[in-house]
């Protein structure tokens, strides 16, 4: 850590141009340099004033520095005594209780709003499960203010990786992260998938690796709908993170308040804009080859109570996702969900789900609707002739296939190992 200090130090010091408005710290405080975001001018403060400051001071600018991405001038308030944990460092997160009122419809919302008045209008909540306890006011401990793990973890900042990796290696707890979220549900809230660069992708999912690395509770969720970090990771089209998070023991079956898991959401969403949501079929798809249930007692429950598509089958059907519903059927018809709570259970049911997905795949990729075809080893009726794929692969592996011959049916289904691609384009009108 000091090593890096010191071979960093020059690159850091590079002179910068500096507009009117500009504070550069003149002293070691805080607040101006919190002001001034100046990295390369803090840290040659701390390295000519080594013996400056307290424990106290440095745990501060702990805080600071984090919350800037300052990996350098982190590395030297650790150094020199600060804590991991920044200002709440002398002991656990300073907790206090915050209330507010939980109403299960935006009707019981705009009602409650007009009761309260407008300066309390704010607390009232929507939580479509509130009715699980008396509707009314509920009081939530939850921590003060931020720990430095939870803004190294979130700040948009080339180091912040570094950031991270310092405050574990000081001993910062990977699970404590202050406000009302862990580190790792911190990194999975915010936007969606789709809107985050690649290089934003990659920092995120580094520091989840780290994290559980440290020892991060991989089912660590928030307070309120109890969505854990995989729920939030399956909701906004965050693969890379969700199959870290399920190969480090998320509980795929781990549901949120209403019930609902991970399968169950991705198979539900479909009907939000991917920019609004994140979740794809990819992700969908995954959550297959990963072992989730396919047929979740919860969701067989729900279905039979409320009458509603629950089922994750029944919602890809519901969307229009029929070869994703083949590919949940195909898996289901083949004792690929038979395991409990899930295939993840051992490996022999690992194995045979992510066979059973690979076969489904390899068959369904062969063709796309509208791609010419020739039936083979098939029967002396069809041998020969030529059809085009009338669409998605169903789950006995079989492609339908239109063909123009008289006397036969305008559609069959057929095997895809008795499917070869055509020679010439074919045309319906032929």
């Amino acid at each position: 850590m000091c090593l890096r200090l010191v071979a960093s130090l020059a690159a850091l010091a590079v002179a910068q141009q500096e507009p009117e408005s500009y504070v550069r710290p003149s002293s070691m405080n805080l607040d101006a340099y919190k002001k001034a975001k100046d990295e390369a001018a803090m840290l040659r403060l701390l390295l000519a004033n080594p013996n400056a400051g307290d424990a106290a001071y440095y745990s501060q600018l702990v805080d600071i520095a984090a919350e800037l991405g300052h990996c350098h001038v982190l590395d030297n308030a650790l150094a020199r005594g600060g804590h991991p944990h920044g200002e709440s460092g002398s002991g656990p997160a300073p907790q206090g209780t915050d209330s507010w009122m939980e109403v299960s419809s935006s009707d019981d919302a705009e009602k409650w709003k007009g009761a309260l008045g407008e300066d309390q209008a704010h607390k009232v909540k929507v939580d479509e499960h509130a009715t699980q306890h008396p509707i009314g006011v509920v009081d939530h401990v939850v921590d003060k203010r931020p720990l430095p793990l939870t803004f190294a973890c979130i700040v948009q900042s080339p180091a912040a990786v570094e950031c991270v990796r310092s405050l574990l290696e000081a001993g910062a707890d990977p699970d404590a992260g202050g406000g009302m979220l862990a580190p790792l549900n911190m990194i999975v809230n915010g936007g969606p998938g789709a809107a985050r660069s690649a290089s934003q992708r990659a920092v995120e999912l580094a520091i989840t690796k780290m994290l559980l690395a440290a020892g991060a509770d991989p089912n660590a969720s928030e307070p309120f709908q109890g969505c854990s970090a995989a729920f939030y990771a399956a909701q906004k089209g965050l693969d890379d993170i969700l199959e870290v998070l399920v190969e480090n023991g998320a509980d795929l079956e781990m549901a949120n308040k209403g019930g609902t898991n991970p399968m169950m959401l991705a198979a539900a969403i479909f009907d939000v804009p991917v920019e609004a949501a994140g979740g794809t079929e990819a992700t969908a798809r995954l959550l297959v080859r990963l072992g989730a249930k396919l047929e979740p007692p919860k969701a067989i429950e729900l279905e039979l109570s409320n009458g509603i598509p629950t089922l994750p089958e029944n919602n890809f059907l519901r969307y229009g996702k029929t070869e994703l519903a083949n590919l949940v059927r195909y898996v289901i018809r083949n004792g690929g969900d038979t395991a409990s709570p899930n295939s993840r259970v051992n490996p022999e049911a690992l194995a045979l789900r992510e066979q059973l997905v690979d076969e489904f795949e390899a068959a369904a990729a062969r063709f796309v609707v509208g791609d010419a075809v020739v039936l083979q080893n098939v029967s002396a009726t069809y041998n020969g002739l030529v059809g085009t794929i009338a669409g998605p692969i169903n789950s006995k592996l079989s492609f339908p296939v239109r063909v123009a011959r008289e006397g036969l049916p305008p559609k069959i289904n057929v095997k895809s190992s008795n499917l070869a691609a055509a020679e010439d384009t074919y045309s319906d009108e032929l």
